[in-house]
């Protein structure tokens, strides 16, 4: 079994303190407690998903978000396509539903920090989404109290607000040993507010709509506010 002190001796760097004690206390493991060889046909959101609600892993419940096994960040890391800058040293944590990465920056490394970065599969550039870890975890639950995922509530038991907003909370608590304690009663509040449909956009003719708990603009003020530093949502070019 791949831990992650192999990823880091394979690949010549070191993960900060924070992600080693998310990897001891098993939050970077959405299989938690399977051991068998996965087979096709089986269903992970009927077999394991429900076991893990109680006591959620990393950013169970974030919209478009899956999280990388030690396995797969192996496989990612032997598997960089040439045209990627070897000079940026990109780590994946998870991906989207297009193969896009939420990735360490290795190379962006300043003082104990290590940002976050959003780089995408199809774009010649990333961007910087946090100075560190946690931060990054921070603004992934605050993003998920404005983009809910209508089709979650759907699918739930009984199809309440309660149910979701039980399963939110659980999140949040499995995560507060990593936010600093600022971080947890910012989203302790936006998570305790009701849901509300809103709308944003450029363009006030065609506005795009949303089911969140606080709208885009308070989303990211309250981004800039706590989490801001001097790269925050800026890019940089990351193939060759």
């Amino acid at each position: 079994m791949t831990t992650l002190k192999d990823i880091e001796q394979k690949f010549g760097f070191e993960y900060p303190e924070i992600y080693h004690r998310l990897g001891k206390a098993q939050m970077l493991d959405w299989m938690r407690g399977w051991n068998e060889p996965w087979t096709a046909g089986r269903n992970w959101y009927t077999e394991i998903f429900p076991t893990l609600v109680d006591n959620p892993p990393l950013l169970l419940h974030n919209h478009d978000f899956e999280l990388y096994t030690f396995d797969n960040i192996v496989e990612e890391l032997e598997t960089i396509p040439d045209y990627w800058n070897p000079q940026h040293q990109l780590v994946p944590i998870g991906m989207n539903g297009a193969g896009d990465w939420f990735a360490f920056y290795f190379t962006g490394k300043t003082n104990n920090d290590i940002p976050i970065v959003f780089a995408p599969h199809d774009d010649e550039e990333a961007t910087y989404l946090a100075k560190n870890m946690e931060d990054f975890i921070f603004r992934m639950l605050l993003e998920y109290a404005a983009d809910i995922d209508e089709d979650l509530i759907e699918d739930m038991e009984e199809n309440t607000e309660k149910d979701f907003k039980t399963n939110i909370m659980l999140m949040l608590e499995s995560h507060r040993p990593y936010l600093l304690p600022e971080y947890y009663e910012i989203i302790k509040e936006a998570y305790n507010r009701p849901m509300i449909e809103y709308e944003y956009g450029l363009d006030s003719s065609r506005p795009y709509k949303n089911l969140g708990m606080l709208g885009q603009r308070e989303l990211e003020q309250i981004i800039k506010d706590n989490i801001g530093f001097d790269k925050l949502d800026t890019k940089f070019k990351f193939m060759l």
